[in-house]
């Protein structure tokens, strides 16, 4: 892991935190800090992680993003993005409501939530390997976010900004039509 210093990784997660805080977009890492490598941008949002940790909002999952070939092709990638869900993240699903004051600029995504049984470790895992770990499988909407000017982002400042530009409601039961209301 890259080392994270008084450096421009430290200074960018500062402007993200401050970012989330005021909800005021900022530029990209990326343009503010052009040779920000992937590499850097895991350990922007790591450092971004244990603040919110420290702060008693504890883990409560893991998320993939930019899974499907259409994502991906949009950010210009050929690889998915990783990163870390917080309490803070999820809204309960009996009461699916998000203030207008915690979002800049939110878009909906349709997920499916693997709710695990056992962890997962190591490289060269399978899709059986998955499926073992796996208890179940939950609807999920992703209320995704961006602290970025005009969503103009890369993967680098998708994995950057991670945690805190979204929100997620998992379902535990079937369901029929769902709505999510944004109050002010």
């Amino acid at each position: 892991m890259v080392k994270v210093s008084d450096s421009p990784a430290v200074q960018l997660s500062e402007k993200l935190q401050q970012a989330n805080k005021t909800k005021v977009q900022i530029e990209a890492p990326s343009k503010v800090y052009p040779e920000l490598t992937i590499k850097e941008a895991y350990s922007i949002q790591l450092y971004n992680i244990a603040e919110r940790v420290q702060k008693d909002n504890g883990i409560v999952g893991k998320k993939i993003g930019l899974t499907s070939k259409a994502m991906q092709d949009s950010l210009g990638v050929d690889e998915p993005d990783y990163g870390i869900l917080l309490e803070d993240m999820v809204i309960p699903s009996d009461n699916p409501v998000i203030k207008s004051d915690q979002v800049i600029q939110p878009r909906v995504e349709g997920e499916m939530a693997f709710i695990l049984k056992k962890d997962l470790e190591g490289p060269n895992i399978t899709v059986e390997d998955v499926l073992d770990a796996t208890e179940s499988i939950l609807a999920c909407i992703e209320i995704v976010d961006s602290r970025v000017k005009n969503w103009n982002i890369t993967i680098r400042d998708t994995i950057a900004a991670e945690p805190g530009d979204e929100f997620t409601c998992r379902f535990t039961e079937g369901f029929g039509e769902v709505s999510v209301t944004f109050e002010k």
